[in-house]
């Protein structure tokens, strides 16, 4: 029996990847998680009784971190540069375990061109995939340098299970012998949601304040006029607290005047897992320019219009959903706010796409004989 399984992923606020975790734990209650993350996200994992969360960047920590990556900086010595908490740690509960999974969706991204970074970073993640990992659930990229991908397509082929959300990650791990799975978050139990107390609203997932531009600022406010005149309650939904969704909020109220008192905010973080997933089930249309607004949307059968900030978005309606009505952050100004509920919202059959997610779970569930 295993005792000792090691969750690595993206801990950051984020409600999709904060699902994935609770999805793990619910499924396999009798077995005991630890994860590592920021403890000023450990609140978000309180309720799972069977979840450890690890804090790993106490005061101490921090400041001892800080030391070493000045003293980094004026010696030049990259592994003390570049030396982080988070990686550190992970390395080192991996090395502990008897099991190591990691589940994330988009956790495969070069986000820096900076080499000498990469080369440090990749003599930690050797230690880690020689504890071959079962990894479920993501897409891969996107990605800046070959370098990057020959890296990850050899570490990969070290996993004992692969689970892919998209086609075309799965073509490109085919030889690591990935599955394809639909994502994890279409096996969330509905059934655990907290309505809100109002009805007839259109909910607006904000994109995080990186991707936001003037184009997208203008397009929502031209939305919340609309549904105001037609008297339907406006509700802004904050999923990322470290991707910083609510500066997106921010910046829309202030361009709505006297109108953003007549418009609710709701942050998760603030507010639990089943309500966000309550907040999804009642609105009348769900604007959807987060990746698991569109998906938890679905799973409901809430109409919802993606607004997609990168291709995951794009290649996963391609998948599942190929006649459903999208726009993007470079044509969003094409769409008609006024034709909102003359679009025909296209809807993937729930049954369909729950019996491809449970594939992300075949290895785990054989280990663990359920």
């Amino acid at each position: 029996m295993r005792e000792k399984i090691f969750i690595r992923a993206f801990i950051d606020g984020n409600f999709g990847d904060d699902l994935f975790v609770k999805i793990l734990c619910k499924r396999y209650p009798n077995k005991k998680f630890f994860i590592i993350g920021s403890g000023k996200y450990k609140s978000n994992f309180s309720k799972i009784e069977n979840l450890e969360f690890i804090v790993c960047d106490r005061v101490i920590k921090k400041i001892i971190c800080k030391i070493v990556n000045v003293f980094g900086d004026l010696t030049d010595i990259t592994g003390a540069k570049y030396f982080n908490l988070l990686r550190f740690y992970t390395v080192k509960y991996s090395k502990i375990a008897e099991l190591n999974i990691l589940i994330s969706g988009s956790y495969y991204i070069e986000w820096t061109d900076r080499s000498e970074y990469w080369r440090y970073y990749f003599k930690l993640e050797e230690l880690y995939y020689s504890k071959r990992p079962c990894i479920i659930g993501i897409n891969f990229g996107p990605y800046r340098t070959e370098l990057y991908k020959r890296f990850y397509l050899q570490q990969l082929k070290k996993a004992v299970f692969i689970s892919v959300r998209e086609s075309k990650t799965f073509s490109l791990l085919e030889e690591c012998n990935a599955v394809y799975a639909a994502d994890v978050a279409f096996l969330y139990n509905i059934n655990e949601k907290v309505l809100p107390a109002i009805t007839n609203y259109i909910l607006i997932s904000v994109v995080n304040s990186s991707y936001c531009n003037s184009d997208y600022l203008d397009k929502m406010c031209a939305i919340i006029s609309f549904a105001l005149v037609k008297g339907l309650k406006i509700v802004l939904l904050a999923l990322s607290q470290g991707e910083k969704d609510i500066e997106t909020i921010q910046s829309i109220l202030k361009m709505c005047g006297s109108k953003k008192n007549e418009i609710i905010v709701v942050e998760y973080g603030k507010v639990s897992t089943e309500e966000i997933v309550g907040w999804m089930n009642n609105a009348n249309i769900v604007i959807a320019g987060r990746y698991h607004a569109m998906i938890v949307a679905w799973l409901l059968g809430t109409k919802v219009l993606p607004i997609c900030y990168s291709e995951k978005m794009t290649n996963v309606i391609n998948d599942i959903n190929p006649q459903a009505v999208y726009y993007t952050l470079k044509n969003i100004s094409e769409l008609d706010e006024k034709g909102l509920f003359e679009i025909r919202y296209a809807m993937p059959c729930p049954d369909d796409v729950i019996l491809k997610a449970e594939r992300n779970f075949m290895w785990l569930d054989k280990i663990f004989e359920i």
